[in-house]
């Protein structure tokens, strides 16, 4: 295949998964979608993405849509049980990252009334200085995932933003 052919094939595969992926990024209507996004940012990291996609829904019921406090509740026996779902990428840490995050946004909950409201006052300190609050704080939620997980949720990042277009896709809004 010549150069010029294959740079256009890629290009329309790009353009593809571009379109695909800017499809999953919405502004959350509530704290259990936040807490989806993360997951799903979280899940999908050092995974094919699509592998994600095609077992979302096995996701959401595993983890119950998303309930911050039941999700929070989870032990043992649920990591367990979590562990045998094949509906779901089963993968331990990951696993326990979830559950350490929705007991994580229970307390930003209490604190700030939405995970919106609490992400709306991050964000007022900057995109770095988002992203290292929200990698710190979170399990499995480093730097490049919480920019993915910001970028997911709606949120505009001035210094990536030509990099979140081309690697992921244009603004649905």
């Amino acid at each position: 295949m010549k150069y010029e052919a294959r740079k256009q094939l890629q290009a329309s595969e790009l353009s593809a998964r571009h379109k695909e992926f800017a499809q999953t990024r919405v502004r959350p209507n509530n704290n259990a979608e936040y807490f989806a996004a993360m997951t799903k940012a979280i899940s999908r990291a050092g995974l094919n993405w699509k592998v994600i996609e095609n077992k979302w829904s096995g996701f959401l019921t595993a983890f119950e849509g998303f309930d911050i406090d039941r999700v929070a509740e989870y032990n043992d026996e649920d990591v367990d049980r979590l562990m045998c779902d094949k509906g779901i990428v089963r993968n331990r840490q990951k696993i326990l990252a979830i559950i350490s995050n929705a007991q994580e946004l229970q307390k930003i909950v209490r604190q700030h009334e939405s995970i919106a409201s609490y992400l709306n006052s991050l964000t007022k300190s900057g995109e770095e200085g988002a992203i290292t609050t929200l990698s710190e704080r979170f399990a499995h939620l480093g730097p490049a995932t919480a920019a993915i997980f910001l970028w997911l949720v709606g949120f505009y990042l001035p210094d990536r933003a030509s990099y979140m277009i081309n690697k992921y896709g244009t603004d649905p809004e």
